[in-house]
């Protein structure tokens, strides 16, 4: 790849990021990726503003996942009042297994510092699975993960266009 960023993640945006494929293969956690935001800062972008990447790979090395959650909800009426209540549940053991299948074509949107634990930062990861109408945000899938990692690398071959243009 022409462009590889390590332990950068700051200078990325995840708004509108999606996720082509995802593995996890023993302590490697990766994801290729489509709209990922480049942020002016990072080592990589020598452009005085933020540029989609092309596809690009999210290889987490040296990864622990701590929690990973099926994100639960709650659905109102037009009142107000509670109509349906689903709490977050942990992902199985087969699930996780089939994280690749499970996170294929959702969007990353949110990767943020989350807290400490034992002198390691740990990262929240945040997932949307769109419903068939990509438009309808109540048919929807949401998946969070907590993760901490030695290393994040972050490679691509060519910039898109600038973010905003």
């Amino acid at each position: 790849m022409n462009f590889q960023s390590v332990n950068e993640l700051k200078y990325f945006d995840f708004q509108d990021c999606r996720v082509l494929s995802a593995a996890l293969k023993g302590s490697v956690l990766s994801f290729e990726t489509e709209a990922l935001i480049v942020r002016r800062g990072n080592s990589q972008n020598r452009q005085p503003f933020d540029s989609y990447a092309g596809e690009a790979l999210i290889s987490f090395e040296g990864v622990r996942i701590l929690k990973a959650v099926k994100e639960g909800y709650k659905r109102y009426t037009a009142d107000d009042v509670l109509a349906e209540e689903v709490p977050d549940r942990e992902l199985t053991g087969e699930e996780m297994s089939d994280l690749g299948v499970l996170l294929k074509d959702s969007y990353l949107y949110e990767v943020e510092k989350d807290h400490f634990e034992e002198g390691q930062t740990v990262y929240a990861l945040e997932f949307e699975v769109p419903g068939e109408d990509i438009y309808d945000v109540l048919d929807t899938d949401n998946y969070g993960l907590l993760i901490t990692f030695d290393r994040v690398t972050v490679s691509w071959d060519q910039y898109m266009n600038r973010v905003g243009s």
